[in-house]
């Protein structure tokens, strides 16, 4: 009887983990997808709008490689989280950059440049989220760890 209680709790131990572990797995999944759908979303936005300036085949282009990019990011290829995670960050970067090179020297209306200002920094805190989340989030971690041993 005294070797029934530890093997039930390495039996509950091992159950909490597994359980932890699918949790994780799925908020990774939801995550990526998330994050996939809303990259396609964007692309899409640009195909509308290069229609629109009549410069479609760059946003034809646009749209079919950052919808292939997004679909290998939803199907767990590990280089595509990479190439995500160095993209955004760089660009989260480069856009702080140009809006504090930008700020004092804006030749725009003051409406203007209000408006690119919040633009700019909303895409660079999206940009930063999302490298940040690729990179540290446990979840993500878990979904192309997943992924992989399948």
């Amino acid at each position: 009887k005294d070797d029934d209680e530890p093997r039930q709790q390495k039996e509950a131990q091992a159950a909490a983990i597994q359980a932890e572990m699918v949790r994780r797995q799925t908020m990774g999944r939801r995550l990526v997808y998330t994050i996939g759908a809303v990259q396609i979303a964007l692309a899409f936005l640009l195909l509308i709008a290069s229609a629109v300036t009549r410069n479609f085949g760059y946003g034809l282009v646009s749209f079919v490689a950052a919808t292939a990019f997004a679909a290998a990011l939803m199907c767990g290829v590990r280089w595509v989280r990479w190439y995500y995670a160095v993209s955004c960050a760089l660009s989260a970067i480069q856009t702080f950059l140009t809006l504090l090179g930008q700020s004092s020297e804006m030749g725009w209306p003051a409406e203007m440049g209000w408006f690119l200002l919040l633009t700019g920094g909303i895409s660079c805190m999206f940009n930063g989220a999302i490298a940040w989340l690729l990179i540290k989030s446990k979840a993500a971690a878990a979904f192309f760890e997943e992924k992989q041993h399948r």
